[in-house]
C-alpha cells in the first residue's frame, strides 16, 4: 500500500495533556462509587486547541499516582478487569513506562487513575488518537 493512504481515515491529535486534579466541586458519588478527581483532556486537533472534561475519577488515596508530568502510553493489551465497562473497558494506557499504573475506566482504584465507566469512551476516543512519539500519547499531570 502507498504511504499516506489510510492517514486521511484516521483521527489524529497532538499535544494531549491529561490533567487530573482534586474536583472543585467536591466529591460526586455516581452509581454508588465515590470520585474525587477530575480528568481534564486538552489537545490539538487540525491545528486548533480543544478540551474535554472535566470527567470524575479517583486513586487509591493509600497508594495514589505520584504528584508531577507522567508519560501516558499508547495502550498495550486487552485488560480483562476492564471487561465490564463498555466497548473500550479493556484497553487501558499506562502512566509512565514501566510498573501497573494505568488510566482506565472503573470504580475500583489500586493506584491508578480511575475513571467512572459512563465517561469512558469519550476520553478513550480522544486518548487513543493521540500521538506524542512512538510510545506515548501524551502526558499525564497529577496535582492533588
Amino acid at each position: 500500500m502507498t504511504s499516506g493512504f489510510l492517514e486521511a481515515a484516521y483521527r489524529r491529535l497532538d499535544s494531549l495533556v491529561v490533567n487530573v486534579v482534586t474536583r472543585q466541586a467536591g466529591p460526586v458519588t455516581i452509581g454508588g462509587v465515590t470520585y474525587d478527581l477530575g480528568v481534564t483532556l486538552t489537545y490539538n486537533e487540525g491545528g486548533a486547541a480543544k478540551s474535554s472534561g472535566p470527567f470524575p475519577a479517583k486513586t487509591d488515596p493509600m497508594n495514589p499516582v505520584p504528584a508531577g508530568s507522567h508519560d501516558l502510553e499508547i495502550a498495550d493489551f486487552p485488560h480483562p478487569y476492564g471487561s465490564g465497562y463498555g466497548t473500550y473497558g479493556m484497553i487501558w494506557f499506562r502512566i509512565g513506562h514501566s510498573g501497573d499504573r494505568y488510566l482506565h475506566p472503573g470504580k475500583v482504584s489500586l493506584g491508578c487513575i480511575t475513571c467512572e465507566p459512563g465517561n469512558w469512551t469519550t476520553i478513550y476516543q480522544i486518548v487513543h488518537a493521540a500521538r506524542l512519539d512512538s510510545k506515548s500519547v501524551g502526558k499525564l499531570t497529577f496535582a492533588p
